[in-house]
């Protein structure tokens, strides 16, 4: 069970229902032992984000793309490279080899990402990175905050495919907790131009991160939005979270409107 200050989101929820379960923690716990509880729980924490961040650090020292931008020129010639500079609504600055060009956009036909020619097999790796707040709806809604990172496969510039965990912070409503979801994440870019829509959903299982890693229940994130040059993308959705109301046995959908409002490809 999720615990909150001694209190289990699952009682939280209950709450919603039945308030006369709000100061149990206070009539039930003594200050000391909520202290040396909640000091167990900092550590508990700290742990799994150290061993979290060396996870990113290594992902993101070892990551490589086999991808490279493509400007297609309105006069039938095609750059291909990295683009270092662009002005939005205005020009671009693309590296090709040692060579730098410079184009207006006027003179652009479009910007794609594809796969480098002669750079092997077109799977590569793609790290993704998300930040985002999430805000309640529905009865059993608690608002939290969102952080996602995945590792997975780029198949093509359309289809991506990976396995993501992250954090979920519960702050809001008599609840301070934190959720750890493992999920399969597939993902989806409607056209290969440089900013193009993308669909994104993933699925999986959460874990109470400040109670022994407590199984909690099924998670689902689904998300729309626009991606920029396959690197950037901001988007909006819905998240949601099983939880087992045991006093009640009862299980109920924790529901929540998700804002990315940074995501980085890598």
């Amino acid at each position: 069970m999720i615990q909150l200050c001694e209190l289990t989101i699952e009682t939280a929820i209950a709450n919603q229902c039945d308030t006369r379960y709000l100061n149990t923690c206070e009539n039930n716990n003594s200050p000391k032992k909520k202290t040396n509880s909640k000091r167990k729980n900092e550590l508990k924490v700290i742990k799994f984000l150290s061993f979290f961040s060396f996870i990113l650090i290594t992902s993101l020292v070892h990551a490589q793309s086999n991808f490279e931008d493509v400007v297609y020129l309105k006069n039938g010639s095609i750059i291909r490279g990295i683009i270092i500079e662009q002005v939005p609504n205005q020009s671009i600055k693309i590296q090709s080899d040692r060579n730098v060009f410079f184009f207006r956009l006027d003179e652009i036909e479009r910007i794609t990402k594809e796969p480098i020619k002669g750079g092997g097999s077109s799977l590569t790796y793609r790290g993704i990175i998300e930040l985002g707040t999430q805000f309640p709806v529905g009865d059993f809604g608690l608002a939290r905050w969102k952080f996602n990172f995945i590792n997975g496969i780029q198949f093509n510039p359309h289809f991506s495919f990976g396995l993501g965990t992250g954090l979920r912070y519960y702050y809001k409503d008599e609840v301070n907790a934190w959720l750890v979801p493992i999920f399969v994440d597939f993902r989806v870019n409607i056209t290969k131009d440089y900013t193009t829509p993308y669909i994104a959903l993933g699925s999986g299982y959460s874990f109470e991160a400040s109670k022994n890693f407590n199984d909690v229940g099924f998670f689902l994130n689904t998300n729309v939005g626009i991606s920029l040059g396959s690197t950037v993308n901001v988007g909006v959705g819905y998240e949601l979270q099983r939880i087992q109301i045991i006093k009640n046995l009862l299980g109920v959908n924790s529901s929540a409107i998700c804002f990315v409002f940074l995501g980085i490809s890598f």
